[in-house]
């Protein structure tokens, strides 16, 4: 655990490590990470030269706060790092913010705040230039736009973030997840084979990095494709070994979503 109030800066690396954990938690896995990123990110506050880490923890904190549905929270460090990053004209810092402050008005269900929020973030992206921040937000739009049934918009936003993400050649779970998405907006449009294309691409990627959690992801997908043309026997083929897979794992909501299919 770090304490408040060093007389010395916590180590830059210690704080990135931190931050990249902050990157990868769950809701399940946040809590005890949380205090101890409170307690970095409080001591960081007494040192100007590191502002720049203050704010980029904030905006960590942010995400994992929003996790915790605890929405208060979140957006107080997001607009932290939002003022820090202005203050400090780090463009991408500031985009952060409000990139994490769309998030917390997503889980609110305030969807013009959200669109406001995410497009201060990708004006700021595309003023400096950060593409993979600007594919990050196609995404995110691409996302929200199909949870509101918009389909072609969606499909357009995913499309624009994976020719980016191809073409700067970013991490591969992320192209991966791409794909995927375009994936479901094919299915939900009743192209199969569309479908299926993608989400095969999709598990070779997953495949590549061994995540599993994603390859029953890609699975389950692809046996629910496969049983909407009828080849049920290769859809329970692809369920079967998606539940082997999350059994494994003990993923108990990811076991239910399957089985569910399975069942149908």
């Amino acid at each position: 655990m770090v304490s408040v109030g060093w007389s010395l800066p916590p180590p830059e690396e210690e704080v990135e490590v931190l931050r990249r954990r902050l990157g990868t938690v769950s809701s399940d896995s946040a809590v005890g990470l949380l205090e101890q990123a409170e307690a970095m990110w409080e001591s960081l506050r007494n040192f100007p030269e590191r502002r720049s880490q203050y704010g980029n923890l904030a905006a960590d904190l942010s995400r994992a706060y929003r996790l915790q549905a605890d929405y208060d929270q979140a957006a107080t460090k997001a607009e932290i790092a939002i003022e820090v990053g202005r203050t400090l004209d780090e463009a991408k810092l500031e985009a952060l913010g409000h990139n994490a402050l769309g998030g917390v008005y997503w889980r609110r269900g305030d969807y013009a705040l959200v669109w406001r929020e995410w497009l201060a973030a990708l004006s700021l992206r595309e003023s400096v230039g950060d593409e993979a921040g600007i594919a990050a937000t196609y995404s995110n739009m691409g996302i929200l736009l199909d949870e509101q049934g918009d389909y072609p918009g969606a499909l357009d936003y995913y499309t624009r973030a994976l020719e980016i993400d191809r073409r700067i050649g970013s991490d591969t779970l992320e192209i991966a997840a791409t794909i995927n998405n375009i994936g479901t907006v094919h299915q939900v449009l009743e192209d199969y084979g569309l479908a299926l294309r993608h989400y095969r691409e999709s598990l070779a990627l997953r495949e590549s990095e061994s995540d599993e959690r994603g390859i029953a992801t890609s699975l389950t997908n692809i046996g629910s494709a496969l049983k909407m043309v009828g080849d049920f026997d290769a859809a329970r083929a692809a369920f079967d070994r998606a539940l082997k897979i999350r059994r494994k794992a003990s993923d108990m909501r990811g076991i239910a979503s399957t089985l569910a299919e399975l069942g149908s």
